[in-house]
């Protein structure tokens, strides 16, 4: 341990440098300020998520079962294969409806895991991405309003969705905004409450 103020040797634990008297122990504002008052993760669902990805599912199922059913036509006729003009629709109609989900799963448990949300006395530090973390700041005179959103699937689980608007850069004319959506929190109600205290202190 090196001291803040000389740079010296300082002993474990000691609150003062021997050399120049310095304290080693920052003042209890400094520490205040760089504690943080609320931190929020995400919480996890894998019904939650399934439910909320039925729409791309099905997407990405009709468009696997019509592009490669399509060549997949055109192979079994070229070839004079023995196999129903249905057979690589229905195959890969079938893997695109597997397989989808559980990229999406795989993809969003990745996220979660690395996303967290620490409110300090005049800023919201974050961390988000699904393989390449992105560290942000937002001050909080920055942020327009906050509200709680939660849908279908997060009402049937006991979620919520806290949504943070902050101003945008772009059209003012338009009013744009953009939004720091902190989604799938437990207890989202209570959580609401302490983030609205922190932010209008």
């Amino acid at each position: 341990m090196y001291c803040h103020n000389c740079g010296r040797d300082v002993r474990g634990g000691a609150n003062f440098c021997e050399n120049c008297g310095a304290p080693q122990i920052a003042p209890e504002e400094t520490r205040d300020e760089n504690r943080p008052l609320l931190i929020i993760r995400p919480f996890f669902s894998p019904l939650v998520t399934l439910f909320k990805q039925i729409p791309v599912q099905i997407l990405f199922t009709l468009w696997g079962g019509a592009v490669f059913g399509i060549a997949g036509y055109f192979i079994i006729k070229y070839l004079e294969l023995p196999l129903s003009n249905w057979f690589f629709a229905i195959l890969f109609g079938c893997l695109f409806f597997i397989i989808t989900p559980m990229v999406y799963l795989f993809s969003m448990m990745n996220r979660y895991a690395k996303t967290e949300y620490k409110f300090y006395k005049n800023k919201l530090d974050y961390s988000e991405g699904v393989f390449t973390v992105g560290d942000k700041s937002v001050n909080f005179n920055g942020i327009i309003e906050v509200n709680l959103v939660r849908g279908v699937a997060q009402r049937m689980f006991g979620l919520g969705t806290i949504v943070l608007s902050t101003a945008a850069t772009g059209d003012v004319i338009s009013h744009s905004r953009r939004e720091i959506r902190i989604a799938d929190l437990e207890y989202p109600e209570i959580i609401y409450k302490k983030i609205k205290a922190i932010i209008s202190r």
